[in-house]
């Protein structure tokens, strides 16, 4: 069903190389509806504040790019998992302020910034010992 709906599966885009669209299509189809609850709890707190930083306009492209590039990495070295959900996009985010909290003076944005690192680690090594 996730399939049908526009999820990500590395063996359908093999077979399908038209089927890429599903490096954008699977941001939006989540796997049940607490995914989905999470995802846009964690969208709306995260989403104000890196859009307070980088603008409406940015915001929408970096939400977007993140996602397809989150998919491209799960296409790329998970190529058997089904993919769905904002999470690409939202590790992107986080992964923005990381980076900027290093380009940048604000001390705001280098605590915020440090705060992140410390969510993405902890979440990154959660999902390598916790699988699925």
């Amino acid at each position: 069903t996730l399939l049908q709906f526009g999820a990500m599966y590395g063996p359908v885009i093999r077979l399908f190389p038209e089927q890429i669209w599903r490096l954008f299509s699977a941001i939006f189809v989540h796997i049940g509806w607490e995914h989905f609850i999470v995802n846009m709890i964690s969208l709306y707190f995260l989403g104000r504040q890196v859009e307070e930083i980088f603008g409406s306009k940015q915001f929408f492209f970096l939400y977007l790019l993140s996602g397809m590039m989150g998919n491209l990495f799960v296409f790329a070295f998970t190529p058997k998992v089904v993919a769905a959900g904002a999470s690409t996009s939202l590790y992107g985010l986080f992964a923005a302020i990381i980076v900027l909290r290093y380009a940048t003076r604000n001390p705001y944005i280098q605590q915020l910034g440090q705060s992140y690192l410390t969510l993405f680690v902890i979440n990154i090594i959660g999902s390598v010992l916790i699988p699925g």
